[in-house]
């Protein structure tokens, strides 16, 4: 499908996902829920909604993203399709991170980034829940997965995720990582923060899915050349709570399989989600 660029460091969603910009969603049904738990912290990401956890019937736990707080014990109504169910033995704070991380993971890697069996995918701060849910999220399309993290304990929970690789940000990561191989997709939880350096191991037409990203990379500034040299684009990989509503979806019907992978991981916490500019070559 044809690519419509939108600025210069980001593009439209590809494929089925590029019907979602700017089309309002079908209308689907209301699930009313009683409100038990906010999230308080997601370790600095601005998110797109207000994760929560609720009762939505006798013996039913959702947990699932609002545009507005909502204290404990209020009544809200929600998209069903936007919920999934909690189950059972899932502590509260890895239920509220999963509504928001997930998502965010999902929307970047598939709904963007078009994630697909056989593809090599570079993963930063790896060793965050986000970057463990993305690694489970690549393992279970059949991808292979290289894990950068800050440290060989870091490197050793994504490969339990399911990475084939790690490469430590002390050592020159992005040559180790251009030897096994180069990365098909660049997932930069860091608004951007890695992408001049994810550069040389970044295979030809390779995509960089930048998640917060808002007003340019946070890292050192990459121009339009530096990517048309390698035929690479970088994508914002925000998300928006009412417009991509078909996507938010789609992640909440796809979690179910990932369940076991996800379920190793446990508990998540809300480690900082960025690291430190040590951590650049």
């Amino acid at each position: 499908m044809r690519r419509v660029p939108e600025n210069l460091f980001a593009t439209r969603y590809r494929g089925s996902a590029a019907m979602t910009i700017g089309i309002a969603p079908m209308p689907s049904p209301r699930l009313r829920v009683r409100v038990q738990a906010c999230l308080g912290d997601a370790g600095g990401l601005r998110l797109p909604g207000v994760a929560f956890i609720g009762s939505a019937g006798p013996g039913r736990r959702v947990a699932a993203l609002a545009t507005q707080a909502a204290a404990p014990g209020a009544d809200i109504e929600i998209d069903a399709g936007q919920a999934w169910t909690v189950a059972d033995g899932l502590d509260e704070q890895s239920a509220l991170l999963l509504a928001v991380l997930w998502p965010s993971a999902w929307i970047a890697l598939v709904e963007i980034g078009g994630l697909r069996a056989g593809q090599q995918v570079l993963v930063h701060e790896a060793d965050t829940p986000l970057g463990l849910l993305a690694t489970v999220l690549a393992r279970q399309a059949d991808a292979s997965v290289i894990a950068a993290a800050r440290t060989a304990g870091g490197i050793a929970a994504a490969l339990r995720a399911g990475a084939a690789e790690g490469v430590l940000y002390g050592d020159p990561w992005p040559e180790l990582a251009r030897e096994h191989g180069g990365a098909d997709l660049v997932f930069d939880p860091g608004a951007g923060r890695y992408a001049v350096a994810s550069l040389p191991c970044a295979r030809r037409r390779a995509r960089m899915l930048a998640l917060d990203m808002h007003d340019g990379p946070a890292g050192p500034p990459i121009g339009a050349a530096q990517l048309l040299r390698r035929q690479t684009s970088l994508a914002a990989a925000g998300w928006d709570l009412v417009r991509d509503a078909p996507a938010l979806q789609r992640a909440c019907r796809a979690l179910p399989p990932h369940w076991p992978r996800i379920a190793a991981l446990l508990p998540l916490r809300p480690l900082s989600l960025s690291t430190s500019q040590e951590a650049l070559p």
